[in-house]
This record gives C-alpha cells, structure tokens and sequence, in this order.
C-alpha cells in the first residue's frame, strides 16, 4: 500500500511540474512580437483585407461577362411548353470596352491593393508596436514591484533599528513611528501597483490572441541595450506609402472619368433552329452612345479631378506630419538614452553610497533618522527612475517602428 500512494505521489507531483512548467514559461519579446503576428485577431483581419484587395485586381481587367440566351418562338397561343415552339434562337453577345478603360479600371483597382496593403502594414506596425508597448509595461511595473519589496526589507531593518535605539533610550519613540508609516506608504503603493499589473498582464494576453486567462510570464532581469540598428528613410513609412498609393489610384480614377465618355461596343451572333433542322444566323455589332455627357460625364471629371487634388495635399500633409513626428520621436528616444547612462553612472552609484553611509551615520548617531528615511527614498526613487528612462527608451523605439515600418512583416504567398 505504501509503494502504491508512494507512486501516485510520483505522478501527481509530475503533473503538477508540468503545469507549473508550462504556465510560467518565459516569454521574450521576440517571441511574444511573433506570437502576436499569428494570433492577434488586428493582425489577422489585416492580413484578410489585403488578399480580398489583392482578388479585387484581376477582374478589373477583364471585359464583362459575355452572355447567352435562348428564345423559343411561335409558341402556339395557351401553351408555355418551349416544346411546341416552331423556332428555337440562341445568341451570344459580348460587351467590348474602349479601349483603355479595363486598363485604367485594372490600374485603378491595382493602386487601391498597394493602398490597402499600405494600411495593412500600418496597422499591423501599429499593433505589434502595442504588444510591445504592453510588454514594457508589464516589465516595468514588475521592476517596480521588485524595487517596492527591497524597499520594505531595507524599511523593516530600519524599523528593526529604531525599535532597538529606542529600547535602549538613545532614540525618540517618534523615530519608530516614521519608520512604521514609511513601510506603510509603501506597502500602500504595492497594492495599487499589483492591481495595474494585473491588468495590464491581461492586456497583453489579449494583444497576444490569447484568452484573459492566459497570462504571460516575463523575464525577471533584461539587461538595458541600446539600438543600434538604422531606421529606414520615412519616404518608406506605411502611412507616406498608403498616401502616395491613394494619389495613384485618383490619377488613374481622373484618367477613366475621361475615358467613360467614350463609347464601348457590342458584338453578337445569333441562330435559328427550326424541327431539328439549323436554320439562318445573324451577326450584330453595336455601340454605345454616351450622350448625356452634360452633366453627368463632365461632372464626374470635376469630381475626380477634386479628389485628386485632395489626395495629393493630403500626401504632403502625410509627408509633413511623419516628418515631424520622426523628428519629436528621436528626439525623445536620445533624451530617454541619456538619462539611462547618467542615472546608471551617477545617480544611482551615489544614492547607494549616500544609503549605505547613512546607515553607518545612524547606528552611531551622526544623522537623525528622517535624514536615514529622505536617503532611503532618494534610493528609491533613483531605481524606479532608470525604469520609467528605460520605458521611454524602449516605447519610444517601438513608436519609430510602427511609424517608419521597422517590424518585419512576412505574408504568405496565395
């Protein structure tokens, strides 16, 4: 009996490995990046826009559908039976466009695709730049959080401190007190930072395609690098992209409006059938005659020709606004940088210097202890600064991505 509980111990407790195993799996950026590009519904829908774009080209170059008919004639009066027609017709016809129109059409249709897939990018870029967005974040209140719990060991040996100064008389019962409401603030920040990073935990699965349910689990240390990698030119920016695309497909618009003023043809031939027996034939040839070209024809060209001239103004708005929001954006990526490095290789070697020496000054009574409580906070706040410098590096890049099409977006060939 023993040996049988002992192996369903064995068992239970692999399993509970496994699951243990499986939930707390680390996820990397680059893989959470790439998780994102095959579940996130965004995603996914953007990538379903671009073959239904894609599918819309072809048939915009093809003429339209010929067609075919079969008329019974001489149906004797009060039957419907096409049996007892004396005379059986079949035809088929087919409308012939201008020339130059399927190919504006087509065109057109084409500049429409490189439009949507243009916005594709964009919002793909837009989103995997949310992922990590969303990542940072979850890193940073972990940090965070971290930083908050050595803060309440360092603030409980202080406590410890004070209580046993103020056993022995030789500090004030007001220096426990502070002590004791210092761990409180923190313990306080704790449990408004637990909520934020749970909630953005689940923000993240979901960006992810994941369930609510399923939250991903971070590393615990990243080591800070910076980028050293070269942006693409913004004349490749998704947005600058979908803008140009747009100016091609009104040019192409403008061009048909002109070319609907043209005619298009028919060409047709028809047959007759009389008891079995093949009868004449006819052959037809006709053309369209477009003439209500005032107003509606000259109309469409003013309205073309508007929103061309709207498309083209948008564009160098586009290029203006990617332009400056490169500029404001590099700039913040090489302000964030440089706070990194100053606080990595000044202030924070000081405030550990500063904290470690007062400590010393107050177990031998050089310094009062509100001086040891701003010192621990000075600490504090160093380390939980080079995370916020570190967010805004790392946001900030993923910014510059989604504008100028830095995430490599790989679709599949259809």
């Amino acid at each position: 009996m023993r040996v049988k509980h002992f192996s369903k111990g064995i068992v239970l407790a692999l399993i509970f490995t496994f699951i243990v195993g499986y939930t707390s799996e680390v996820l990397t950026l680059e893989e959470a990046l790439e998780e994102a590009m095959r579940s996130n519904p965004t995603i996914l829908a953007a990538d379903a826009q671009v073959d239904a774009a894609s599918a819309r080209v072809l048939p915009a170059f093809l003429w339209p559908d010929p067609s075919f008919e079969v008329m019974w004639m001489n149906i004797p009066p009060g039957s419907l039976d096409p049996a007892d027609a004396g005379m059986t017709q079949y035809s088929v016809s087919q409308m012939i466009a201008f020339p130059g129109k399927t190919l504006a059409r087509g065109t057109a249709m084409a500049a429409k695709q490189d439009m949507v897939e243009a916005q594709s990018d964009a919002t793909v870029s837009r989103t995997l730049a949310d992922v990590e967005y969303a990542y940072w974040t979850v890193y940073r209140l972990s940090r965070d959080r971290d930083i908050l719990n050595e803060s309440l060991v360092l603030l409980g040996q202080l406590l410890a401190s004070a209580r046993s100064r103020y056993a022995t008389g030789a500090a004030p019962q007001a220096e426990v007190l502070r002590a004791q409401l210092a761990r409180s603030e923190v313990e306080v920040k704790l449990v408004s930072l637990e909520e934020k990073l749970g909630a953005s935990k689940i923000e993240l699965a979901l960006l992810l395609g994941r369930e609510s349910a399923d939250l991903p689990t971070l590393p615990e240390d990243i080591p800070i690098e910076f980028a050293v990698t070269e942006f693409p030119s913004t004349e490749t920016a998704p947005m600058v992209q979908m803008s140009e695309a747009k100016v091609r497909a009104s040019n192409r618009q403008l061009t048909g409006a002109w070319l609907d003023l043209m005619p298009d043809f028919m060409a047709a031939y028809r047959w007759r059938e009389a008891n079995g027996e093949m009868g004449s034939g006819d052959i037809m040839v006709g053309i369209t005659l477009p003439i209500w070209v005032w107003p509606k024809g000259s109309n469409r060209i003013i309205a073309a020709s508007a929103e061309r001239k709207v498309t083209i103004y948008q564009n160098q708005a586009t290029s203006n606004q990617v332009e400056t929001m490169y500029a404001k954006l590099t700039a913040k990526l090489t302000a964030s940088r440089a706070e990194i490095e100053r606080i990595q290789h000044e202030v924070l070697p000081l405030a550990e210097q500063a904290l470690a020496s007062s400590r010393l000054a107050y177990e031998t009574g050089a310094v009062e202890f509100n001086t040891l409580l701003e010192v621990e906070r000075s600490w504090r706040s160093a380390r939980m600064s080079l995370e916020a410098s570190r967010f805004e590096y790392q946001t900030s890049l993923a910014d510059l991505r989604a504008l100028l099409g830095g995430y490599e977006i790989k679709r599949e060939t259809r």
